[in-house]
């Protein structure tokens, strides 16, 4: 458990308790995508492993949500709802 030493209002320091669990993930990837995870990274004002958490986040978001709409969607249709106004109609 990591200590991070901080400074109370008082100006004394204190401890602070770490209890986030963190697993590495080594990946290898070819030097000019290397780079231009770097730039983006600097230009996003964020590190670079911070960067490419998010970018797997927001991926595994985004097939999530594919998923739920290949799942739903022929269900909704096979319920005869179609369109926006559909949904809006069941839900009034």
């Amino acid at each position: 458990m990591p200590l991070t030493p901080s400074l109370r209002l008082t100006g004394k320091p204190c401890t602070t308790y770490s209890y986030t669990v963190r697993d590495t993930l080594t990946i290898s990837l070819p030097g000019k995508t290397k780079r231009l995870v770097e730039r983006a990274a600097s230009e996003s004002g964020l590190t670079t492993s911070e960067y490419v958490r998010q970018a797997i986040f927001h991926e595994l978001w985004r097939q999530a949500t594919l998923d739920s709409r290949r799942r739903a969607v022929p269900a909704a249709r096979s319920r005869g709802v179609f369109t926006d106004e559909d949904v809006f109609r069941l839900i009034s």
